[in-house]
């Protein structure tokens, strides 16, 4: 629904707020897809915030599901900051860790667009057979609204039925990232919102503001890049920020690039090795932060 769509319900139809528009959902010019999702809306019984059993429940039927198809599970969002008794949930799933045969060392994980679009496939297939996948109407997955985002991540929005309010449904966003980038989702997906943006901008400003200097200075592990962002040579050591770079860090890792972030206009130049970061510790020592425990980065 589009800001002038919004306008001219309140303008032309008188439309209060989200309890007026879901009354009225049938007599008002709303698209049928739009008018179908309604039914999910967090209004009337879904108004009402889960308790802790509530979420435990919900937390857990996706665990079980997690087990079965053998994957790491992690809940995120407000939850993993200690918060709960909102309307939805933010989980976060990844392969589980490899062992190589000669070392016993964990090998990396990756999974490619295929592999992670089956992958979120299977977990809703999972969800349901245990009770309680609702019907959403969106694009690509028929009545799931799913989507793969431009990172290494696949994200998918799905309605669940709450298992202890009757007629009442919860919203539930799905993450799939590759093992690589386990502690980059890990930090960006646990929030808040205000904390990652603070995140974001103290790594982009970090050596602009003389911050402490910048990870450069360590002699970091990295590789350079081409402008199709394939890798070239071996990698390289201490890398060097030239005029217009600067680092920067999202759920897809760490690397150096120009370009305006919040203009969508960023071009990368480097990328750090993700053997880099085992966890999120290692993300925050590497740009000479203290680490932050979740419960601390609420604001």
């Amino acid at each position: 629904m589009t800001k002038k769509d919004i306008l001219n319900l309140v303008n032309e139809h008188n439309v209060t707020g989200a309890e007026d528009l879901y009354a009225r959902r049938f007599e008002l010019p709303l698209r049928e897809v739009f008018r179908e999702f309604l039914v999910y809306a967090r209004v009337g019984k879904s108004a009402i915030p889960m308790d802790k059993e509530e979420t435990d429940t919900i937390v857990n039927r996706f665990r079980a599901v997690a087990a079965d198809l053998d994957l790491d599970f992690q809940p995120v969002g407000s939850l993993r900051r200690g918060r709960v008794g909102g309307h939805d949930l933010d989980l976060l799933f990844c392969p589980r860790a490899l062992k190589n045969n000669d070392d016993d060392v964990p090998a990396q994980v990756e999974l490619d667009n295929a592999a992670r679009d089956a992958l979120m496939t299977r977990i809703h297939a999972a969800y349901r057979k245990l009770g309680g996948l609702a019907p959403v109407v969106g694009a690509g997955h028929g009545k799931v609204k799913h989507g793969a985002s431009a990172d290494r991540t696949l994200t998918s929005h799905v309605v669940v039925e709450s298992p202890k309010i009757d007629g009442a449904y919860r919203h539930v966003d799905l993450v799939v990232t590759p093992r690589s980038l386990w502690p980059h989702a890990l930090l960006h997906w646990s929030g808040s919102r205000t904390f990652v943006r603070c995140f974001h901008d103290y790594v982009n400003r970090l050596r602009e503001k003389n911050w402490q200097g910048g990870p450069e200075r360590r002699g970091v592990k990295g590789w350079r890049l081409d402008p199709n962002e394939n890798r070239l040579g071996p990698p390289v050591f201490e890398r060097q920020l030239e005029d217009g770079e600067h680092w920067h860090w999202s759920s897809n890792g760490v690397y150096v690039a120009t370009g305006n972030f919040y203009n969508a206009n960023v071009t990368k130049v480097y990328e750090e090795s993700n053997a880099s970061f085992p966890d999120e510790h290692s993300i925050f020592r590497f740009f000479f932060l203290d680490y932050l425990e979740p419960s601390e980065r609420c604001a």
